[in-house]
């Protein structure tokens, strides 16, 4: 919007007119296949990696701003309360991410309010999984998850 604006003041209104005549669905859509087109190759590369290759790349990059590493405190306090071993907790989510979805893999299971989600949300984060808004759960048929 901003270069048909420069542009419109240089007296170039083509851009312009062009963005007047579409509806906003159509430049919404038109505006994300652009950016689509513009990180298919990243896309690409990232979906042809292994999950745990996916990981490993996010354990070498910085903590989100704000965090300051106390979401691991606090991941290993959800699994202490639980009485989940850390480690049996880690080898379960790694066999998970190489194997995949199969018989006798469920990932985590248990009553409401024990940090289920809070301790899924960095993989809900680092794979772009589809969360349904209204339950905040992860729509099993929608997961990117598990590609690869």
């Amino acid at each position: 919007m901003v270069l048909a604006k420069q542009q419109d003041v240089e007296g170039k209104a083509d851009l312009t007119q062009f963005i007047y005549n579409q509806t906003p669905k159509k430049l919404n859509d038109l505006i994300a296949t652009a950016w689509k087109m513009e990180m298919a190759a990243t896309i690409l590369e990232r979906l042809n990696m292994l999950r745990m290759s996916v990981v490993e790349t996010a354990l070498e990059e910085n903590c989100v701003d704000g965090c300051d590493t106390i979401w691991i405190k606090c991941g290993k306090e959800v699994l202490r309360n639980n009485k989940v071993n850390a480690y049996v907790f880690a080898a379960a989510i790694c066999d998970l991410l190489e194997k995949g979805r199969g018989k006798n893999r469920n990932m985590i299971v248990g009553p409401v309010n024990c940090g289920k989600t809070f301790l899924l949300n960095p993989l809900n984060q680092l794979f772009q999984t589809f969360t349904n808004p209204a339950t905040r759960m992860i729509s099993d048929g929608a997961l990117r998850f598990w590609r690869g």
